[in-house]
């Protein structure tokens, strides 16, 4: 469950993102499902190991989509992808990056939000997921100096939201501690 370690280097989050959804746009679990990108963040340069974003992106793709196929309404269904820049904590001067997953599912219920980022834990049937997707996408994030966090509502649909720093390097980032799961 651990994640591999790869090579950072300076990726550029948008050609990411735009991997993933030329790839998956094709695949039967997105069939009938409308997605969508809005990258609007001006910069979205950052250092990191390329796969490992597509790893946590993707997760969070097939969960989305598996949301929305479990609410009963994939011809309805409506997954986007959105960028956007923001200040950091008020203790670190870097502008960030925020990606918006945001998705018209079935929501998660109030009691589950703040156990989905442990491991092994999932809602699905058996067989349908190990629990892991999720607590290695978060451990991901952290590593990079980020957080994610999520809003949902039952029947609604949910929004899980990465903030992650703009660096140029590997440097250290000063991780203040405090809830990484803050609302968005």
């Amino acid at each position: 469950a651990r994640p591999k370690e790869g090579a950072a280097r300076m990726v550029a989050v948008h050609e990411v993102i735009q991997d993933i959804v030329q790839v998956m746009s094709h695949q039967p679990l997105m069939a009938e499902i409308r997605l969508q990108t809005q990258l609007d963040a001006a910069h979205d340069r950052l250092w990191a190991d390329a796969d490992q974003l597509r790893q946590v992106f993707l997760n969070l793709l097939l969960n989305a989509a598996d949301a929305i196929r479990t609410a009963g309404r994939p011809g309805d269904g409506r997954i986007t992808i959105a960028t956007v820049l923001a200040d950091g904590p008020p203790s670190r001067e870097e502008k960030w990056m925020t990606i918006r997953f945001q998705d018209n599912g079935e929501g998660i219920a109030p009691d589950q939000i703040e156990n989905i980022f442990d491991p092994f834990y999932t809602t699905k049937d058996p067989g349908k997921g190990t629990g892991l997707g999720l607590a290695v996408s978060y451990m991901i994030i952290q590593k990079l100096g980020g957080t994610i966090a999520v809003q949902s509502r039952l029947g609604q649909g949910s929004t899980l939201a990465i903030h992650l720093p703009l660096r140029s390097s590997a440097v250290p980032a000063d991780h203040t501690g405090g809830d990484d799961r803050d609302p968005l």
